[in-house]
């Protein structure tokens, strides 16, 4: 597998700790202990909160993109985004996304999503970074 691509309509983007602990998690969170547990529900209640704040209605939320390292800089991610891309521009439908890794702003920004919040994680170090592909009109 090249790459993968998970998107979520908007009334499907919780991403709670509940709904994962729910959903198959459990096991995950179990090997994982007590601090990954607790700092992943930090995580989500921060995303989720930033999320809300940013955006409202209906939207498409790019979840997870990810290429593997021997592929990346020959279309693949292109490849992943345009399909979905063309349906949020048919249907006037918003893009929302996060990262926490600046390198991919570049990569964002040429698909037009524009930054719409850069914060850190609360008790961590990481940035997290939010961006919008606004509706085309």
């Amino acid at each position: 597998m090249e790459g993968i691509a998970l998107w979520l309509p908007a009334e499907k983007a919780d991403i709670s700790l509940w709904n994962n602990l729910t959903n198959g998690g459990i096991d995950v969170f179990l090997k994982a202990g007590l601090m990954v547990t607790y700092r992943s529900m930090i995580f989500t209640d921060f995303a989720s909160r930033l999320h809300h704040q940013l955006i409202e209605g209906p939207h498409i939320y790019l979840f997870q993109i990810g290429v593997q390292r021997k592929y990346r800089g020959k279309g693949y991610a292109s490849k992943l985004m345009k399909p979905i891309l063309n349906r949020a521009d048919r249907e006037n439908l918003p893009i929302y996304l996060e990262t926490h890794d600046q390198t991919n702003i570049p990569l964002y920004k040429h698909f037009q999503f524009e930054i719409a919040e850069h914060k850190t994680i609360p008790g961590s170090n990481v940035n997290h970074w939010t961006m919008i592909r606004p509706k085309k009109y």
